[in-house]
């Protein structure tokens, strides 16, 4: 992702959950994590919060409730889904009126209430606040395009009256997309670095009252299979005018629905990489289980974990960063850049210079994460035969450290920045003599991204999550924050 401040923004369970500038990062937060959470598994936390967050998250947020067994007896994301359409539809004669955002916070807050998820994303996606609109968005095509009451053989039929919908849209919300938001590909245009070609201001008012009118007219009629394809036209519409703002925050946030996508895909089955090798994802977050905080290798909320001491002599080898998505547009990683500069003077004085900085497409795809291993590992070997001591990696940057660690890239230390975890994260650990896991408490990001988010608990593991609230996914590599928060000390770097 691009360079920036990362503006910090405080968390407050007690915020209103009206739009408020004041708590438009609690309420962005909120959004982002529903967007996450995954259908409840009987007895285990871990199932009912998804695979990111820990036991205290939800609280923090002023969605405890949502933790209790009253989800036990839905079993899939067909009876979630089908829930929350049917409890939206019941606002059918009322939408218009205002209030669902209040009425649908009551449900979630105070009777935890799982049905009123998809209400709550509706309403916050009509949003005149420009960040907590897109972020409601993406967490609600999330939640659509994941269900498996959505898929190519189950969408709404193709009849006169949706192409009237349709139609109606184009006419109140014309600048709000000329292509077809049902058209897969639209979202991988642009990158989240400099302004797109064009940019489309943001009229908060206007898109409020032109949403909120068109959903409104949508609940009149419609049935549940209706409704979710139109509140997918929704929130493309509004990721679509988010790739487009000049505001670079909403950018990023937009185009974490293209991340949550690229989370999804893991290597084939029979690729061994993990520690069951089968390719399987194995750090969802269960009690007792890999990237369970509450063990040693574990976050807690908030902190940092340990041991996982200072490799000896590690800051007389080679080191070098690698960035994430789109990151190459940056410089942050890149000698000269201001994280560069932060760590080499004095942490790492062997932070590679020499010319030929490693570099790698950034796209969201498997494959080019495949690619940017293995053209690491030859990197590696070239620029230093015996292997390197430290390797700074943000975001999807540490997969691609991970895979060529794994494909046999010497590397003593992995120094994770706000990566999503996987199974080759996981089975690194074997190869090196310690993993750094530096990262945000609340990741827009990479809750919209649906990621997981906490490495396995291992004794070779050392974790910071730095406390509080940041619409930059590119925080843990502001040497602004670095300095603040004392996080080399922190980590023993």
């Amino acid at each position: 992702m691009a360079d920036g401040d990362p503006e910090e923004f405080a968390i407050e369970a007690s915020a209103p959950i009206g739009p408020s500038a004041e708590t438009e990062g609690t309420n962005a937060a909120r959004f982002a994590v529903l967007g996450a959470l995954t259908t409840p598994v009987p007895g285990v936390l871990g199932g009912a919060i998804g695979p990111v967050a820990e036991a205290d998250m939800l609280d923090r947020l002023g969605l405890g409730r949502l933790v209790e067994p009253v989800y036990q007896g839905l079993q899939s994301s067909d009876d979630t889904l089908s829930m929350e359409s049917s409890f939206l539809l019941e606002y059918r004669d009322t939408w218009q009126q205002g209030g669902a955002r209040e009425a649908a916070w009551a449900e979630l807050a105070e009777g935890g209430q799982w049905r009123a998820r998809l209400m709550l994303l509706a309403a916050g996606t009509c949003s005149e606040l420009e960040r907590e609109s897109v972020t409601a968005a993406v967490a609600l095509h999330g939640v659509v395009r994941e269900s498996t009451g959505w898929d190519e053989d189950r969408r709404a039929p193709w009849d006169l009256r949706l192409f009237s919908r349709w139609r109606d849209w184009d006419a109140v919300l014309p600048w709000a997309n000329p292509l077809s938001p049902m058209g897969d590909g639209f979202l991988e245009e642009m990158d989240a670095g400099p302004l797109p070609p064009t940019t489309v201001p943001w009229d908060g008012p206007r898109w409020r009252e032109a949403s909120n009118t068109l959903l409104g007219a949508a609940l009149e009629e419609d049935t549940p299979a209706y409704l979710l394809t139109e509140l997918d036209w929704l929130a493309l519409r509004r990721i679509w005018l988010g790739l487009r703002s000049p505001d670079v925050v909403t950018r990023e946030l937009a185009h974490s629905a293209n991340l949550r996508a690229a989370t999804a895909v893991t290597d084939a089955p029979g690729d061994p990489v993990g520690p069951t090798g089968d390719g399987t994802d194995t750090v969802r977050r269960g009690p007792g289980g890999p990237g369970d905080p509450s063990g040693p290798g574990g976050a807690g909320g908030s902190g940092g974990s340990g041991p996982a001491p200072r490799p000896p002599g590690i800051g007389a080898d080679l080191a070098t960063m690698i960035h994430g998505t789109f990151a190459w547009k940056g410089d942050w990683w890149y000698p000269s850049g201001d994280f560069h500069a932060y760590i080499k003077h004095p942490h790492r004085p062997r932070l590679y210079d020499g010319g030929m900085e490693y570099s790698w497409s950034g796209a969201y795809s498997l494959r080019q994460r495949e690619t940017a291993g293995d053209r690491f590992l030859r990197w590696t070997q070239g620029a230093s035969p015996t292997g390197l001591g430290t390797v700074f990696a943000h975001s999807y940057g540490g997969e691609v450290a991970a895979r060529a660690i794994n494909r046999g890239a010497k590397v003593r230390e992995l120094v994770l920045l706000s990566a999503p975890v996987n199974q080759h994260h996981i089975a690194a650990i074997a190869h090196v003599d310690r993993v750094v896991d530096i990262r945000l408490d609340f990741d827009l990001v990479l809750w919209l991204a649906a990621a997981h988010q906490r490495m396995a608990t291992d004794p070779k593991v050392r974790t910071l999550v730095i406390p509080g609230g940041f619409w930059r996914h590119g925080a843990t590599h502001d040497p602004g924050l670095w300095a603040r928060k004392g996080i080399a000390a922190q980590v023993d770097l």
